[in-house]
């Protein structure tokens, strides 16, 4: 962890925890390319790994489980920026999704606010996020 670990810990999220949360946010740009795809009716068939084309599935299951996994992405999609909206007027909440999802910098964004209004925001976002995780499983 980089700046102020004692406040994420009095905040009640661990280190790891917050690597986690992390973890989670920088999959969103992945999320919604699939959630994209499928919307479009593109769905990757799965390969072999000698890298040949599985037979489609004649019963539908693969289909299935594309469903299943958009509906999933889909779901961590809108629970991550209802997180972000949940933190502050919206320029700020623009700015805190593309920090945690594209690891961009407080320099980078140039937010609408300062430096220490951010990152208390960021704050805030880490521990709604992990609330609402904890809450979803």
């Amino acid at each position: 962890m980089r700046r102020h670990p004692s406040r994420l810990i009095d905040a009640g999220i661990t280190p790891e925890r917050y690597w986690e949360l992390q973890a989670v946010c920088r999959q969103y740009p992945g999320y919604v390319q699939k959630v994209r795809r499928a919307r479009a009716g593109i769905v990757d068939r799965p390969r072999r790994r000698s890298g040949k084309w599985r037979r489609p599935d004649p019963t539908g299951n693969e289909a299935a489980w594309v469903a299943d996994l958009c509906a999933w992405a889909d779901r961590r999609i809108r629970l991550i920026e209802a997180c972000a909206e949940g933190v502050g007027p919206a320029p700020v909440a623009r700015a805190i999704l593309k920090s945690v999802t594209e690891g961009r910098t407080y320099e980078q964004l140039q937010p609408p606010c300062g430096r220490n209004q951010f990152f208390d925001a960021r704050l805030a976002f880490y521990v709604r996020l992990n609330e609402a995780l904890m809450n979803e499983t």
